[in-house]
């Protein structure tokens, strides 16, 4: 059961984005602490007690650079991207099953699907409009939320279009635990919004 969002009203809507928030969640702090626990690992082999014996045996201490860029790094960007596009996917399914005249709860393999975005309006913030104007939800993302999204969708643009340099800049404002929590608030208000009458 996912520590951060569980579905009140059991939908399958809201079922299906809270098992797959928690399969994501759990992934990822699975292979962020076996990256630390590397990273310990290799750190206390090359200390300096041992660095005599490293030497000797001529063992490659790039090795713990390539751990900690990985621990520090590209994990934590990794995971945010993959947030980030889960939110967007999750969204999108919302909008199609609140759609009048759809079938199921997430757009069907094979059929093309789309919100329409207005100018300079992101995926996630045109399925948010979306939903509202269906009538079927009334809710308001607070503005914190609503910041600390933003942080994770500049951190998406950066790592997209190469710009790594950016991106440390963007793991220094948000925290992975931050990222999840956030983006179960998000889906926490969304379900809290909701119509009575809808479905």
């Amino acid at each position: 059961m996912s520590k951060y969002f569980q579905s009140k009203t059991g939908l399958i809507d809201f079922v299906a984005i809270e098992e797959e928030l928690d399969q994501l969640e759990d992934y990822s702090t699975q292979l962020l602490n076996f990256s630390k626990q590397r990273l310990k690992f290799l750190n206390l082999k090359y200390s300096k007690k041992n660095y005599d014996y490293a030497e000797e045996q001529d063992i490659d201490t790039d090795e713990i650079l390539k751990w900690t860029e990985s621990t520090n790094f590209i994990g934590p960007s990794i995971f945010l991207l993959s947030l980030y596009f889960f939110t967007e996917k999750s969204l999108k399914n919302l909008c199609y099953s609140f759609t009048e005249g759809t079938k199921h709860w997430q757009v069907p393999m094979g059929e093309r699907f789309k919100v329409s975005q207005k100018k300079n309006e992101s995926i996630v913030e045109a399925s948010i409009r979306y939903l509202k104007e269906t009538r079927k939800f009334n809710f308001d993302l607070n503005q914190e939320t609503l910041s600390l999204f933003e942080e994770i969708r500049v951190l998406r643009n950066n790592f997209a279009h190469g710009d790594w340099e950016n991106v440390h800049k963007n793991l220094s404002l948000i925290k992975i635990d931050d990222a999840f929590k956030i983006v179960a608030e998000i889906f926490v208000q969304i379900e809290e919004g909701m119509s009575e009458n809808t479905h």
